[in-house]
């Protein structure tokens, strides 16, 4: 987030004493973020330029791949995102970064069992936008967007950190979530659940991130 820093210096002193400020003599004012202003109106996702990508870790390394967005529409109000939701093609779920066709394979139908996303029962998830705040850390981001995530009939809320920026009617963004899998039921090899995995651990959280595509398809509201 790009900060300003103000230093305002004491001229009324050496106007007084006939000398040159000090350090003491110099004012820090607070930080101001800069507010990113989007156009508002409606828009939709442009699921071939937008992707989604899952990193999930163990003690020691872990896997990541992507994910296709099936579809998604938001709005913007005022300048900043307002409300919104996004489908998720589970079926869709690849992984990157195993080179062996053969264990690549094996790992994304693991992926896709029960053990895991249970993708023949629940083939999609859901994302539906809850509350927008402007974000106040130190990193590069613009929103703290709270929403729902629904996976595997289960719903629960998560935290996306997201930053955005408006060209006409195009909009291009980057988020990133951490997500529990054990408040969706996926306990397999959880050490919140079972003792002595040792390198069979798989953490409970993992992370989700977006490369976000939307045309304006409404001006205004």
């Amino acid at each position: 987030m790009k900060r300003v820093i103000l230093f305002l210096t004491i001229l009324f002193l050496p106007l007084l004493a006939g000398c040159t400020p000090s350090e003491e003599d110099i004012v820090e004012v607070a930080d101001t973020s800069e507010i990113v202003m989007l156009n508002n109106g409606t828009y939709t996702l442009d699921t071939d330029a937008s992707t989604l990508y899952w990193e999930a870790y163990k003690p020691i390394g872990g896997h990541m791949g992507g994910i296709k967005l099936e579809s998604g529409e938001f709005v913007v109000q005022n300048g900043q995102p307002h409300s919104g939701s996004f489908i998720i093609d589970m079926t869709s779920i690849t992984n990157t970064d195993i080179e062996n066709d053969s264990l690549n394979t094996s790992l994304v139908n693991h992926l896709k069992s029960d053990d895991f996303f249970a993708t023949a029962d629940y083939t999609t998830a859901r994302f539906d936008i809850t509350k927008v705040m402007s974000y106040t850390g130190e990193d590069d981001y613009d929103f703290e967007i709270k929403g729902d995530l629904s996976l595997r009939d289960v719903t629960d809320s998560i935290t996306l950190y997201a930053r955005m920026e408006g060209n006409g009617n195009r909009l291009t963004g980057y988020g990133k979530a951490e997500v529990n899998r054990t408040k969706y039921n996926i306990t397999i090899r959880s050490g919140s659940f079972f003792e002595e995995l040792g390198d069979q651990l798989v953490k409970d959280n993992f992370d989700l991130e977006m490369d976000l595509v939307a045309n304006r398809v409404q001006e205004g509201l």
